[in-house]
């Protein structure tokens, strides 16, 4: 199958919650991949295979190692490590964020809200300053087995 499919890369530390597994594990390192249900019957894949996905024109060799509960985007996403896609550059571009038990919404935003406060120097060099737009994927095409 060749394909536009999303892909959500994460960096560090466990999943938080992102989807629910079905089989297999979630995603442990560099060129591991946890896709939907419907991924799997669409490509004929499952889990164990090898799949290659594209960004840019640069392949990158991933193994399917779990299979997710994850209707976003029609069923056809990939979950994978960040680390996978080192050399081409990928922007994180979205954070998930799990507080530790005890800390408050409030608290963490306020703190959070400080540390990305421009100092007078940049204020001073800026017209105005502003929260980048967020996105939860990025564009990837499915090119072969």
């Amino acid at each position: 199958m060749v394909g536009a499919v999303d892909a959500v890369l994460y960096q560090g530390g466990p999943r938080g919650g992102a989807v629910e597994m079905i089989s297999g594990r979630w995603v442990a390192g560099p060129g591991e991949a946890v896709v939907p249900t419907r991924f799997l019957d669409v490509t004929g894949l499952r889990v164990g295979d090898a799949l290659t996905v594209q960004r840019q024109g640069a392949p990158v060799r991933l193994r399917i190692v779990g299979e997710a509960f994850d209707l976003d985007n029609d069923g056809m996403r990939v979950h994978a490590d960040l680390a996978s896609f080192a050399s081409m550059g990928v922007a994180v571009d979205a954070y998930s964020v799990t507080l530790k038990p005890g800390v408050s919404t409030g608290t963490y935003l306020n703190g959070l809200k400080a540390a990305l406060r421009p100092s007078a120097r940049t204020r001073s060099r800026t017209r105005s300053w502003t929260t980048p737009r967020s996105s939860s994927s990025t564009r990837w095409r499915r090119c072969s087995r």
